[in-house]
């Protein structure tokens, strides 16, 4: 009986062993697995972090050697080519780990516009660490276009934001100070009130950025709670301030998305001259420009027009009197005057489709929607494509393009590029796919600007006046932005003045942009509004969901880089755009 239970004792003992035995195994197996994770996810980490660390070396090198550089269009083309991407092609990146080392595998210069003026440089860094391999892309644009093209919305001076304004796509820049408040001014007829909104809302988008002076360039308005609203400088501190707002929750964006940009390597424009540039393209010789120069710069523009004609510019007649039937249909001769007169008439506005060459009209023009449903250009004419220049149509005085025609699907089509010594005014339904340069002032009342085509073109209106962006029938509710709605502006605007912006009584929906040289303030709301007849009846949402029913939206659309890339101004110095970063599946 002992000797059994001592068998049993045995057996049980070797079991235990064994059962201990297959634990140990079992930790020591996961411990080794675990540290082989641990191992495999540093590698991971440290290969990423050593091409992005090439991506950084490549883009300060291309931001040293071109951002804010005068550069003619055939010398950037040769860079483009070869020398200085050559430099960059040879570095690697490496570190004091063994096995580690990250280099540039491909450098892809895409030219953007036919006469070599911008390029896309996509740059695709690896990096291997212990044999595991990261692959990162990123995207470089280097253009002698003005800077203000890349931007969502901004000013070369202050940008004052007063409420609820939304920005779901796009940067934001800001050549002095960026004042924000979530008070908004509105205008009741001609009495000045305020009314309580929200903070602005940003682009989430790591790749689009809030450009400013200084962190201490940011703003807050400090008087909470009190009207009137005090717009002086003393009525704002720095955001920096421990009693202000978080950025977080002043712009809805990260701290990471608020970039430092000098205005001194801002690339900017002069209309005028760039207006001059454009008229001088129209004549097809280069040498024409100082006469030109001298008559635009002199006011004299009778001898602008003058000049224009000499040079091969084709000026159009006076618009003929649209004639009316005889009243005896059986008057023979009467008949036969009015079918001519009416040949002629039709004849003259067949005119104003299919452009194919520079023309002149000397004197105020209005497109009514009704008998000028048009002002169209070839696609020739227009981007200037197979060896052919860009042509020009050039209105000596003042342009209105309005609507009148009572049917909603009546559009008004204007395509081409368009150059304005007065004023511009837009209104009613309008099928865009232009670029509107003006020395006098912008007017939209009442417009519903649309692109053409499937891919939805825009209106590049480029402003040396001030811009005035009217609606009549304020306030209306439409909801929830979205560029697809009808009362969405397909459009860019820039003017050399200030520029003051509201979407309180009124929407503004804008896809594309607002840029102004001088101060640019806006004011926004969120929710639906009503006129009580004394005042505006404000149904305001603060709630976060709610930031697309902002009544003042502007979504960027760069778009116009590729549908207008002939007529966009240019200027001596070249920029560099940094986009963002895509891991590349190896």
């Amino acid at each position: 009986m002992i000797r059994n239970e001592r068998g049993y004792a045995l057996v049980l003992v070797m079991f235990m062993v064994v059962i201990f035995l297959i634990l140990a195994t079992a930790v020591m197996g996961a411990a080794l697995g675990g540290a082989n994770r641990t191992e495999k996810a540093e590698d991971n980490v440290q290969s990423l972090h050593l091409a992005e660390k090439t991506l950084d070396e490549a883009v300060a090198y291309l931001v040293a050697q071109y951002d804010g550089k005068a550069m003619r269009p055939v010398d950037l083309a040769i860079d483009m080519r070869q020398t200085k991407l050559d430099e960059l092609k040879n570095k690697i990146t490496n570190t004091k780990l063994n096995s580690a080392g990250g280099k540039l595998i491909s450098i892809e210069p895409l030219p953007l516009a036919a006469d070599h003026t911008s390029y896309s440089v996509k740059l695709t860094a690896e990096a291997i660490v212990n044999e595991t391999r990261r692959t990162l892309q990123q995207e470089v644009i280097i253009s002698s276009y003005p800077e203000f093209l890349n931007y969502a919305f901004g000013s070369e001076k202050d940008v004052i934001i007063n409420g609820a304004v939304y920005s779901p796509k796009g940067s934001v820049y800001a050549g002095n100070e960026l004042k924000i408040d979530n008070w908004a001014d509105y205008k009741y007829f001609t009495i000045d009130k305020w009314i309580k909104a929200a903070y602005p809302r940003l682009d989430l988008k790591d790749d689009n950025k809030v450009f400013v002076q200084s962190l201490d360039a940011i703003k807050v308005h400090n008087l909470t709670g009190v009207t009137p609203r005090g717009r002086e400088e003393g009525d704002y501190t720095s955001y920096l301030r421990s009693s202000n707002p978080l950025i977080e929750d002043l712009l809805g964006i990260s701290k990471n998305q608020i970039q430092i940009r000098s205005n001194k390597k801002f690339v900017s424009i002069n209309v005028e001259e760039t207006f001059i540039d454009k008229a001088t393209e129209a004549t097809g010789i280069d040498t024409a420009r100082s006469e030109i120069k001298n008559a635009i710069d002199s006011g004299n523009y009778t001898a602008f027009s003058d000049k224009l004609v000499s040079y091969g510019v084709t000026k159009m007649n006076a618009p003929p009197v649209k004639p009316t039937p005889p009243l005896d249909l059986n008057d023979t001769n009467a008949m036969n005057e009015y079918l001519s007169k009416k040949a002629d008439y039709d004849n003259y506005i067949a005119q104003f489709k299919n452009i194919t060459g520079s023309k002149l009209f000397d004197g105020d023009l209005e497109l009514d929607g009704i008998e000028y449903k048009a002002l169209e250009f070839t696609n020739n004419a227009q981007q200037g494509v197979n060896g052919s220049s860009v042509k020009w149509f050039i209105v000596n005085g003042d342009l209105k393009i309005m609507n009148y025609n009572p049917n909603l699907n009546e559009k008004l089509t204007i395509k081409g590029n368009i150059l304005v010594t007065g004023d511009v005014t837009i209104s009613g339904n309008v099928l865009v796919d232009a670029t509107i340069y003006t020395l006098g002032e912008t007017t939209l009342q009442d417009a519903i600007i649309r692109g053409m085509g499937d891919d939805r073109k825009q209106l590049m209106m480029i402003s040396k006046g001030k811009i005035f962006i009217n609606r009549v029938d304020a306030p209306s509710n439409h909801g929830s932005y979205s560029s697809s709605n009808p009362n969405t502006l397909d459009a860019f605007f820039y003017t050399d003045d200030t520029a003051e912006l509201y979407g309180v009584g009124s929407i503004f929906w804008l896809n594309g942009g607002f840029f102004s040289k001088g101060t640019l303030t806006i004011n926004a709301v969120r929710g639906d509004v009503e006129d009580t007849g004394s005042d505006f009846n404000f149904h305001i949402t603060e709630a976060e969901r709610d930031k697309d029913k902002s009544r003042f939206v502007i979504e960027y659309n760069d778009q116009f880089f590729e549908n207008q890339s002939a007529a966009l101004p240019r200027v001596e110095k070249l920029s560099v755009q940094v986009k963002s970063r895509r891991l590349i599946s190896n």
